[in-house]
C-alpha cells in the first residue's frame, strides 16, 4: 500500500525547513514529489514526469540549483529546485 504524498516533512514542518537547517540560502524554491517504483534512475523519473505539463515549470530557467531524493522502499522521488 502506498503512503500519502505530502509537501511537509515527517515532523509536520514545511519542506523548506531542511534548507534553513542546513544553512542553504535561497530566494525561491519549488518542490516536486512523485511516485515511480519502476524508475531506478533520475533519467527514468524525468522521462515519466516530462509529459505532465508542469515539468518545465518546476525545472525552469530561474532555478540554478537542484536537490534530488529517492526512497527505494516506497518508490517516491523528491526534487527541490531553488535559486
Amino acid at each position: 500500500k502506498l503512503g500519502k504524498m505530502s509537501f511537509t516533512r515527517l515532523d509536520g514542518s514545511k519542506y523548506t525547513t531542511v534548507l534553513d537547517q542546513k544553512g542553504i540560502s535561497y530566494k525561491s524554491v519549488n518542490n516536486h514529489v512523485g511516485f515511480c517504483a519502476a524508475c531506478k534512475t533520475l533519467t527514468d523519473a524525468l522521462n515519466v514526469w516530462a509529459p505532465s505539463g508542469d515539468y518545465s515549470e518546476w525545472l525552469g530557467s530561474e532555478y540554478t540549483r537542484i536537490g534530488i531524493g529517492y526512497d527505494e522502499t516506497t518508490g517516491y522521488w523528491s526534487i527541490l529546485t531553488l535559486n
